[in-house]
């Protein structure tokens, strides 16, 4: 389930009646992902969002507000570039965009003029600096029926990205809230991971993004106690599970080749890393960090010794990929 194989999957809902599709509305899904919709919709019912300023093109920072440019009255540098959409299917191919970090008004111009045009509305958001938080969850018809939550302990990318370790935790009150506003509000039908940011100095959450799909740490909730795709079976095919029992928390799981591309990415990258982002460790540090691949409590994410086959697959991928 990815960004670009879900809405050629939605669309078969017209030409294949029979289809069960355990998704939401093709509306709800092209609403949560459309990144300046979706952060419309969360100030409309009172979801946190960054300060930020919506441009529509190239030259769309520079547009004259009462007082000077919308960026330079509205914003504080550095900010996050972030495209509507992270792909977007043309006639011949396929755009893949990414957010980036803008550090000076020399730097974001730059960024802007080289984003294909198909990435534009593009927000321009001041740069929350924090732990990033999520809520994973299941809806059915707009009503939730299982959640859970995880900290991320180590990322891929380390400055943000992918967990690599992590651990379940309570759900916090303020964020399930805030995506029970969003995901009723779009009447969603399936899974999704709201994302947050919260701002480390007011402890605000701040919404980043919904993925409307499984995630990547998708076996740390089926370790913790809560079977997502069991239930999303069970609900897409006419069911009415009850609500899954309490999850534990405190379970762990690691992505052993994610671990290592934290590392690898310290070691070529640290230096200039810290210098946006100086709570990253030291080389030395890291390699302590994950010098055990497990202690008591851990899980592995992707090695099991029921089913090696997925890790001895996973690796000689990546030393392929190394090679290449």
């Amino acid at each position: 389930m990815t960004d670009l194989s879900i809405p050629p999957a939605l669309a078969l809902r017209g030409e294949r009646p029979d289809l069960v599709l355990p998704l939401p509305p093709a509306e709800a899904y092209r609403r949560a992902s459309d990144k300046v919709e979706l952060l419309r919709l969360a100030a409309e019912v009172g979801v946190p969002v960054p300060p930020q300023v919506e441009v529509s093109t190239p030259r769309g920072a520079d547009e004259s507000t009462e007082g000077g440019s919308a960026v330079a009255t509205a914003l504080r540098f550095p900010l996050v570039v972030k495209p509507g959409r992270s792909a977007v299917e043309g006639e011949s191919d396929t755009a893949r965009f990414r957010v980036s970090v803008a550090e000076d008004p020399t730097i974001l111009a730059r960024d802007l003029s080289a984003l294909d045009p198909r990435a534009f509305p593009v927000l321009l958001q001041e740069r929350i600096q924090g732990p990033g938080l999520g809520a994973f969850a299941l809806f059915w018809e707009g009503e939730p029926v299982a959640w859970f939550a995880h900290r991320r302990i180590r990322e891929k990318p380390p400055t943000g990205g992918v967990s690599v370790y992590r651990e379940s935790i309570a759900l916090r009150d303020d964020l399930k809230d805030y995506a029970t506003r969003l995901l009723s509000r779009l009447g969603w039908s399936g899974v999704a991971m709201v994302e947050f940011k919260e701002d480390a100095s007011t402890g605000v959450p701040y919404l980043m993004e919904i993925n409307g799909r499984f995630w990547g740490s998708l076996q740390l909730a089926v370790d913790a106690g809560v079977d997502f795709p069991a239930l999303l079976v069970a609900l897409a095919l006419g069911g009415r599970p009850g609500s899954p029992a309490p999850y534990r928390t405190g379970v762990r799981s690691r992505w052993l080749w994610g671990e290592v591309d934290h590392v690898v990415a310290l070691a070529r990258h640290g230096r200039e890393l810290r210098r946006t982002h100086p709570e990253l460790p030291g080389l030395a540090r890291a390699l302590a960090r994950v010098a055990f691949p497990w202690r008591p409590g851990d899980r592995f994410e992707v090695l099991r010794a029921s089913d090696p086959g997925p890790f001895l697959r996973e690796t000689a991928t990546w030393f392929r990929d190394l090679g290449g």
